[in-house]
């Protein structure tokens, strides 16, 4: 995935990424990544790559499946806040060596 990303100073950056976490709905309706309620372009297609729920980095696939990658966080709530802990967490630990 290619994530443009327009930081708060203004400046910009594109981002690789080997999976995205789209944590921009609600618990029980997560919302797609595009704009109007609508998929992004791609998304569908990249849907195997694509969790709409935080991770369970306890589970040791799961955590296998985030380390040493690239990862896009999509939302603005208390899901992509714990997804981002999470893989920063993850990102420190001895097995999550260069997660990003």
């Amino acid at each position: 995935f290619t994530v443009h990303v327009t930081y708060a100073d203004g400046h910009e950056e594109k981002i690789l990424a080997h999976a995205v976490i789209d944590a921009s709905g609600t618990w029980a309706i997560p919302s797609p990544a595009g704009g109007d309620g609508l998929p992004a372009l791609g998304e569908r297609a990249a849907a195997d790559r694509i969790s709409y729920r935080v991770p369970d980095l306890n589970d040791p696939a799961t955590r296998a499946w985030y380390a040493g990658k690239r990862t896009a966080v999509i939302g603005s709530g208390a899901s992509a806040f714990t997804a981002l802990a999470s893989l920063a967490d993850l990102a420190k630990s001895t097995d999550g060596a260069g997660t990003h």
